[in-house]
Protein backbone atom coordinates (compact mmCIF):
# COMPACT_ATOMS: atom_id res chain seq x y z
CA UNK A 1 0.00 0.00 0.00
CA UNK A 2 1.53 3.57 -0.92
CA UNK A 3 1.85 5.77 1.64
CA UNK A 4 -0.08 8.87 0.66
CA UNK A 5 0.37 12.26 1.57
CA UNK A 6 -3.35 13.04 1.41
CA UNK A 7 -4.69 16.29 3.66
CA UNK A 8 -7.92 14.37 3.79
CA UNK A 9 -6.29 10.83 5.02
CA UNK A 10 -4.23 12.67 7.13
CA UNK A 11 -7.46 14.79 9.04
CA UNK A 12 -8.97 11.24 9.20
CA UNK A 13 -6.25 9.48 10.87
CA UNK A 14 -5.43 12.65 13.26
CA UNK A 15 -9.29 12.14 14.24
CA UNK A 16 -9.05 8.38 14.52
CA UNK A 17 -5.87 8.63 16.91
CA UNK A 18 -7.77 11.33 18.78
CA UNK A 19 -10.88 8.92 18.87
CA UNK A 20 -8.41 5.73 20.46
CA UNK A 21 -7.63 8.23 23.23
CA UNK A 22 -11.40 8.84 23.80
CA UNK A 23 -12.36 5.52 23.82
CA UNK A 24 -9.72 4.22 26.09
CA UNK A 25 -10.29 7.08 28.27
CA UNK A 26 -14.30 6.00 28.41
CA UNK A 27 -13.37 2.46 28.86
CA UNK A 28 -10.92 3.37 31.75
CA UNK A 29 -13.33 5.78 33.22
CA UNK A 30 -15.78 2.69 33.39
CA UNK A 31 -13.32 0.39 34.11
CA UNK A 32 -11.85 2.10 37.22
CA UNK A 33 -14.87 4.61 38.85
CA UNK A 34 -15.02 2.76 41.51
CA UNK A 35 -10.87 3.41 42.64
CA UNK A 36 -11.14 7.26 41.54
CA UNK A 37 -12.07 8.43 45.46
CA UNK A 38 -8.94 6.57 46.20
CA UNK A 39 -6.50 7.67 43.27
CA UNK A 40 -7.51 11.74 44.25
CA UNK A 41 -6.63 10.29 48.12
CA UNK A 42 -3.32 8.57 46.63
CA UNK A 43 -2.41 11.82 44.44
CA UNK A 44 -3.23 14.48 47.47
CA UNK A 45 -0.99 11.80 50.13
CA UNK A 46 2.13 11.24 48.09
CA UNK A 47 3.41 14.78 48.23
CA UNK A 48 2.26 14.76 51.57
CA UNK A 49 4.24 12.07 52.51
CA UNK A 50 1.55 9.90 53.16
CA UNK A 51 1.45 6.76 50.61
CA UNK A 52 0.46 3.10 51.01
CA UNK A 53 3.89 1.65 50.36
CA UNK A 54 7.58 3.41 50.52
CA UNK A 55 7.71 2.35 46.63
CA UNK A 56 4.65 4.97 46.00
CA UNK A 57 6.66 8.08 47.72
CA UNK A 58 9.12 8.62 44.85
CA UNK A 59 6.20 9.20 41.91
CA UNK A 60 5.75 12.45 42.23
CA UNK A 61 5.04 13.92 38.60
CA UNK A 62 1.39 13.05 38.19
CA UNK A 63 0.11 13.40 41.57
CA UNK A 64 1.65 16.80 41.16
CA UNK A 65 -0.07 17.44 37.55
CA UNK A 66 -3.46 15.76 39.12
CA UNK A 67 -3.67 18.34 42.28
CA UNK A 68 -2.53 21.07 40.03
CA UNK A 69 -5.61 20.44 37.60
CA UNK A 70 -7.90 19.89 40.72
CA UNK A 71 -6.82 23.15 41.47
CA UNK A 72 -7.64 24.80 38.47
CA UNK A 73 -10.48 23.30 37.65
CA UNK A 74 -12.63 23.53 41.19
CA UNK A 75 -12.74 19.60 41.60
CA UNK A 76 -10.40 16.68 42.92
CA UNK A 77 -12.75 14.34 40.53
CA UNK A 78 -12.97 16.84 37.83
CA UNK A 79 -9.30 17.11 37.64
CA UNK A 80 -8.34 13.71 37.41
CA UNK A 81 -10.60 13.03 35.02
CA UNK A 82 -9.28 15.62 32.78
CA UNK A 83 -5.66 14.20 33.67
CA UNK A 84 -6.54 10.84 32.66
CA UNK A 85 -8.43 12.03 29.66
CA UNK A 86 -5.13 14.02 28.32
CA UNK A 87 -2.76 11.84 29.08
CA UNK A 88 -4.68 8.51 27.49
CA UNK A 89 -4.57 11.14 24.60
CA UNK A 90 -1.77 12.33 24.21
CA UNK A 91 0.15 8.79 24.74
CA UNK A 92 -2.47 7.64 21.40
CA UNK A 93 -1.00 10.79 19.35
CA UNK A 94 3.00 10.51 20.63
CA UNK A 95 2.85 6.78 19.92
CA UNK A 96 1.51 7.50 16.31
CA UNK A 97 3.43 10.65 15.25
CA UNK A 98 6.89 8.83 16.69
CA UNK A 99 5.91 5.73 14.65
CA UNK A 100 5.19 7.98 11.62
CA UNK A 101 8.50 9.50 11.94
CA UNK A 102 10.74 6.41 12.62
CA UNK A 103 9.17 4.42 9.88
CA UNK A 104 8.48 6.92 7.44
CA UNK A 105 5.16 5.58 6.87
CA UNK A 106 1.99 6.32 8.30
CA UNK A 107 0.86 2.86 7.56
CA UNK A 108 2.71 1.07 9.96
CA UNK A 109 2.70 3.76 12.48
CA UNK A 110 -1.79 3.51 12.48
CA UNK A 111 -1.14 -0.04 12.98
CA UNK A 112 1.29 0.17 15.87
CA UNK A 113 -1.29 2.56 17.53
CA UNK A 114 -4.51 0.62 16.69
CA UNK A 115 -2.30 -2.61 18.12
CA UNK A 116 -1.28 -0.50 21.80
CA UNK A 117 -4.86 0.73 22.06
CA UNK A 118 -6.55 -2.68 21.64
CA UNK A 119 -3.64 -4.06 24.20
CA UNK A 120 -4.57 -0.79 26.54
CA UNK A 121 -8.33 -2.19 26.03
CA UNK A 122 -7.89 -5.64 26.48
CA UNK A 123 -5.06 -5.77 28.82
CA UNK A 124 -6.63 -3.98 31.92
CA UNK A 125 -5.62 -4.39 34.96
CA UNK A 126 -7.85 -5.77 37.28
CA UNK A 127 -7.37 -3.64 40.16
CA UNK A 128 -5.47 -0.35 39.67
CA UNK A 129 -4.30 2.32 36.21
CA UNK A 130 -2.44 4.85 38.90
CA UNK A 131 -1.15 8.13 37.64
CA UNK A 132 1.96 7.80 36.88
CA UNK A 133 1.39 4.77 34.63
CA UNK A 134 -0.29 6.89 31.59
CA UNK A 135 2.64 9.34 32.13
CA UNK A 136 5.37 6.31 31.80
CA UNK A 137 3.60 5.52 28.60
CA UNK A 138 4.55 8.92 26.81
CA UNK A 139 7.88 8.90 28.67
CA UNK A 140 8.50 5.54 26.76
CA UNK A 141 7.26 6.24 23.76
CA UNK A 142 9.75 8.98 23.16
CA UNK A 143 12.65 6.91 24.43
CA UNK A 144 11.56 3.91 22.27
CA UNK A 145 12.10 6.35 19.19
CA UNK A 146 15.61 7.71 20.32
CA UNK A 147 16.82 3.93 21.53
CA UNK A 148 15.75 2.67 17.39
CA UNK A 149 17.46 6.15 15.80
CA UNK A 150 21.59 5.30 14.88
CA UNK A 151 22.37 8.43 16.93
CA UNK A 152 20.30 9.23 19.61
CA UNK A 153 20.77 13.00 20.74
CA UNK A 154 22.24 12.57 24.73
CA UNK A 155 20.76 15.92 25.98
CA UNK A 156 17.15 14.91 25.01
CA UNK A 157 17.91 11.26 26.90
CA UNK A 158 19.35 13.21 30.10
CA UNK A 159 15.96 15.92 29.74
CA UNK A 160 13.71 12.78 29.45
CA UNK A 161 15.83 10.49 32.47
CA UNK A 162 15.35 13.89 34.95
CA UNK A 163 11.64 13.94 33.62
CA UNK A 164 11.11 10.30 34.38
CA UNK A 165 12.85 10.36 37.69
CA UNK A 166 10.11 12.49 38.91
CA UNK A 167 7.30 10.14 37.77
CA UNK A 168 8.68 6.73 38.59
CA UNK A 169 12.15 4.64 39.06
CA UNK A 170 11.74 3.24 35.74
CA UNK A 171 13.79 6.18 34.38
CA UNK A 172 17.06 4.16 35.56
CA UNK A 173 16.34 2.09 32.52
CA UNK A 174 16.87 5.02 30.28
CA UNK A 175 20.52 5.62 32.92
CA UNK A 176 21.40 2.29 31.33
CA UNK A 177 20.77 3.18 28.01
CA UNK A 178 23.06 5.55 27.90
CA UNK A 179 25.31 3.15 29.32
CA UNK A 180 25.04 0.84 27.13
CA UNK A 181 25.35 3.75 24.01
CA UNK A 182 29.26 3.44 25.18
CA UNK A 183 30.00 0.71 23.56
CA UNK A 184 29.22 -1.09 20.08
CA UNK A 185 28.13 -4.79 19.29
CA UNK A 186 29.41 -7.12 17.27
CA UNK A 187 28.65 -10.55 15.58
CA UNK A 188 32.17 -11.03 15.36
CA UNK A 189 34.66 -10.91 17.69
CA UNK A 190 35.18 -9.05 19.15
CA UNK A 191 31.67 -9.03 20.27
CA UNK A 192 31.63 -6.14 22.10
CA UNK A 193 34.16 -3.21 21.98
CA UNK A 194 34.21 0.55 23.75
CA UNK A 195 32.84 3.39 22.07
CA UNK A 196 32.47 5.90 23.83
CA UNK A 197 33.77 6.80 27.27
CA UNK A 198 31.83 10.07 27.49
CA UNK A 199 28.12 7.77 27.58
CA UNK A 200 29.43 5.16 29.38
CA UNK A 201 30.77 7.71 32.27
CA UNK A 202 27.23 10.08 31.53
CA UNK A 203 25.19 6.65 31.56
CA UNK A 204 26.83 4.88 34.89
CA UNK A 205 26.87 8.63 36.37
CA UNK A 206 22.61 8.91 35.68
CA UNK A 207 21.78 5.39 37.06
CA UNK A 208 24.01 6.15 40.18
CA UNK A 209 21.92 9.23 40.64
CA UNK A 210 18.81 7.83 40.23
CA UNK A 211 19.46 5.53 42.55
CA UNK A 212 20.42 7.57 45.08
CA UNK A 213 17.66 10.07 44.33
CA UNK A 214 14.93 7.37 44.26
CA UNK A 215 16.27 6.08 47.54
CA UNK A 216 16.71 9.41 48.96
CA UNK A 217 13.24 10.51 48.47
CA UNK A 218 12.13 7.54 49.79
CA UNK A 219 13.27 7.97 53.22
CA UNK A 220 13.54 11.81 53.29
CA UNK A 221 9.33 12.38 52.20
CA UNK A 222 7.77 8.86 53.52
CA UNK A 223 6.36 10.18 56.42
CA UNK A 224 3.58 7.00 56.97
CA UNK A 225 1.13 4.80 55.24
CA UNK A 226 -2.36 6.76 55.47
CA UNK A 227 -3.38 4.77 58.88
CA UNK A 228 0.01 6.41 60.34
CA UNK A 229 1.91 3.31 60.11
CA UNK A 230 5.11 2.51 58.70
CA UNK A 231 6.11 0.00 55.67
CA UNK A 232 8.44 -1.90 58.09
CA UNK A 233 8.64 -4.86 55.25
CA UNK A 234 9.62 -2.87 52.57
CA UNK A 235 12.11 -0.34 54.28
CA UNK A 236 15.16 -1.69 52.91
CA UNK A 237 14.93 -0.92 49.35
CA UNK A 238 11.29 0.56 49.08
CA UNK A 239 10.21 -1.93 46.34
CA UNK A 240 8.41 -5.33 46.96
CA UNK A 241 10.57 -8.17 46.73
CA UNK A 242 8.15 -11.46 44.66
CA UNK A 243 11.19 -12.90 42.24
CA UNK A 244 10.09 -16.73 43.70
CA UNK A 245 6.32 -16.25 43.08
CA UNK A 246 7.23 -15.02 39.83
CA UNK A 247 9.37 -17.34 38.53
CA UNK A 248 6.61 -20.22 39.43
CA UNK A 249 3.92 -18.03 38.39
CA UNK A 250 5.64 -17.16 34.67
CA UNK A 251 6.71 -21.07 34.69
CA UNK A 252 3.91 -23.00 36.39
CA UNK A 253 1.20 -21.35 37.80
CA UNK A 254 -0.29 -18.86 34.68
CA UNK A 255 -0.91 -22.29 32.59
CA UNK A 256 -2.55 -24.69 35.30
CA UNK A 257 -5.43 -22.78 35.37
CA UNK A 258 -7.59 -19.97 37.07
CA UNK A 259 -5.67 -17.13 39.18
CA UNK A 260 -8.30 -15.49 40.81
CA UNK A 261 -10.41 -16.12 38.23
CA UNK A 262 -8.68 -14.82 35.98
CA UNK A 263 -6.61 -17.05 33.04
CA UNK A 264 -3.34 -15.81 32.76
CA UNK A 265 -1.75 -17.64 30.80
CA UNK A 266 -1.21 -15.06 28.03
CA UNK A 267 0.99 -12.89 30.20
CA UNK A 268 3.56 -16.04 30.44
CA UNK A 269 3.03 -16.48 27.06
CA UNK A 270 3.73 -12.36 26.30
CA UNK A 271 6.62 -12.24 28.20
CA UNK A 272 8.61 -15.67 26.93
CA UNK A 273 7.33 -15.30 23.53
CA UNK A 274 8.38 -11.37 22.78
CA UNK A 275 11.92 -12.46 24.41
CA UNK A 276 12.35 -14.96 21.92
CA UNK A 277 11.41 -13.12 19.04
CA UNK A 278 13.48 -10.29 19.57
CA UNK A 279 16.30 -12.78 20.27
CA UNK A 280 15.52 -14.11 17.00
CA UNK A 281 15.50 -10.49 15.24
CA UNK A 282 18.81 -10.13 16.72
CA UNK A 283 20.22 -13.24 15.28
CA UNK A 284 19.00 -12.54 12.03
CA UNK A 285 20.02 -8.80 12.06
CA UNK A 286 22.41 -7.70 9.12
CA UNK A 287 22.49 -4.14 10.07
CA UNK A 288 21.95 -1.84 12.95
CA UNK A 289 23.18 -4.96 14.87
CA UNK A 290 23.97 -2.54 17.45
CA UNK A 291 21.09 -0.97 18.39
CA UNK A 292 19.07 -4.45 18.30
CA UNK A 293 21.37 -5.00 21.20
CA UNK A 294 20.98 -2.64 23.42
CA UNK A 295 17.24 -3.10 22.88
CA UNK A 296 16.86 -6.56 23.84
CA UNK A 297 19.28 -5.73 27.04
CA UNK A 298 16.94 -3.06 27.85
CA UNK A 299 14.44 -5.84 27.71
CA UNK A 300 15.56 -8.46 29.33
CA UNK A 301 16.53 -6.13 32.21
CA UNK A 302 12.71 -4.43 32.25
CA UNK A 303 11.20 -8.01 32.52
CA UNK A 304 14.22 -8.88 35.30
CA UNK A 305 12.65 -5.89 37.17
CA UNK A 306 9.26 -6.86 36.61
CA UNK A 307 10.08 -10.46 38.20
CA UNK A 308 12.12 -9.35 41.03
CA UNK A 309 9.88 -5.82 42.18
CA UNK A 310 6.21 -6.20 40.10
CA UNK A 311 3.43 -8.56 40.28
CA UNK A 312 3.87 -10.81 36.78
CA UNK A 313 0.05 -10.48 36.70
CA UNK A 314 -0.67 -7.19 37.57
CA UNK A 315 -0.90 -6.47 33.80
CA UNK A 316 -0.86 -2.68 33.96
CA UNK A 317 3.27 -2.59 34.34
CA UNK A 318 3.31 -4.93 30.88
CA UNK A 319 2.27 -1.17 29.24
CA UNK A 320 6.30 -0.18 28.45
CA UNK A 321 7.17 -3.63 27.20
CA UNK A 322 4.59 -2.86 24.81
CA UNK A 323 5.51 0.10 23.73
CA UNK A 324 9.47 -0.57 23.66
CA UNK A 325 8.10 -4.22 21.44
CA UNK A 326 5.84 -2.15 19.24
CA UNK A 327 8.44 -0.08 18.32
CA UNK A 328 11.25 -2.22 17.99
CA UNK A 329 8.75 -5.01 16.21
CA UNK A 330 7.60 -1.57 13.61
CA UNK A 331 10.73 -0.58 13.01
CA UNK A 332 12.92 -3.45 12.66
CA UNK A 333 10.09 -5.78 10.67
CA UNK A 334 6.87 -4.56 9.44
CA UNK A 335 9.65 -1.48 7.52
CA UNK A 336 11.80 -4.66 6.43
CA UNK A 337 8.11 -6.61 4.84
CA UNK A 338 6.79 -3.14 3.55
CA UNK A 339 9.78 -2.31 1.96
CA UNK A 340 10.62 -5.96 0.55
CA UNK A 341 6.68 -5.51 -0.64
CA UNK A 342 7.43 -2.32 -2.39
CA UNK A 343 10.01 -4.28 -4.48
Amino acid sequence: MKNLNNPYRDIFIFLLVGALGILIFNQYSFRYRDTFPRLIELSQGIPAGVSPWLAFQNRLLGPWIVNGLSFVLGSPMRGILFFYLVALCTQSYCIYFLLNNLTSSKNIAIKGTLVFSLLLLGYQDPNFYYPWDPIEGIIFSIFSYLALRKNPSLLILLLLFIIASLNRESSLYIAFFIFLLGFNFSKNFPYIKLHSYWHMLIGSSALLAGIVYTKSIRTFLFKSQPDGTLDITNQAIGNHFHLGANLKALLYTNFSGNLNGTMTAANSIWIIGSIIFIVWLVARAKTDFSILVRILLIYLVMVSSILMFGLINETRIFFPLFIVFIFMYCRFFLCNHESHDAH
